[in-house]
């Protein structure tokens, strides 16, 4: 079972900070949300929550990276997002008051702050602005999964690939991917051996060097782009 307790309000300042939601506001607003939020922390691939269970709260990531997923009739695994510090999830259930529609595990040792869903809404009445801020990024994320779903739909394996290292790399010639080779293959909508397969072809054709488990270097930018836009 996850570890919990009432947050004070100094570390719940500093997790609330986090989130773009909430900077706007105010130091006695931050500690009206400090005193509604509980820090729980999970292990490792502990699961968050379950599909069909709980709801109604706001999850804010402090530290580690948890994933939503969805599971298909057929028991294979579909990740819709991979999270980092300052994301926040549990929003649909939260407005909705319907159980959670995906799963979330941790992927790393975690820690979470969970603000109350009832007590976080009540205070939306008081600071319509939240809801606005909250709202911008439900619009945000419906924008990505419409991006996704056109990517699957009309670009072959290696385009989506190299649109994902290109995104991954956030500029940088060498990174580490910070998810394991099944959970980036799930959120591209390819298997693991076939990710493994592209990557490959990628480092033969020197256009990337794979380093380790987890770590790229991009040796041929412009090509990679060209992928990107036109196959491989």
């Amino acid at each position: 079972m996850p570890d919990h307790c009432q947050i004070d309000v100094t570390q719940g300042h500093s997790c609330i900070a986090l989130v773009p939601i909430f900077s706007h506001l105010s130091s006695e607003e931050m500690a009206q949300i400090a005193s509604i939020t509980e820090e729980k922390r999970y292990g490792k691939h502990e699961g968050i929550y379950r599909a069909g269970t709980g709801g109604g709260n706001l999850y804010v990531l402090h530290d580690g990276t948890v994933k939503i997923y969805r599971t298909g009739i057929d028991g294979k695994e579909r990740v819709i997002r991979v999270l980092g510090p300052g994301d926040f999830f549990g929003e649909l259930s939260l407005f909705s008051g319907k159980p959670n529609a995906d799963h979330a595990d941790a992927l790393t040792p975690t820690v979470m702050c969970v603000i109350e869903g009832k007590r976080l809404k009540a205070l939306m009445a008081e600071h319509p602005s939240i809801a606005l801020k909250i709202l911008e990024e439900l619009s945000e994320r419906l924008e990505d999964t419409e991006r996704t779903l056109e990517e699957n739909t009309l670009q072959n394996s290696e385009q989506r690939l190299a649109r994902f290292i290109i995104d991954a790399s956030d500029g940088a010639i060498q990174f580490d991917l910070n998810v394991s080779k099944g959970t980036i293959a799930s959120r591209l909508g390819m298997t693991q051996e076939t990710l493994s397969r592209k990557l490959a072809s990628l480092q033969e054709a020197s256009i990337i060097n794979l380093i380790g488990r987890r770590g790229i270097m991009i040796i041929d930018m412009q090509a990679l782009q060209e992928i990107a836009e036109g196959g491989f």
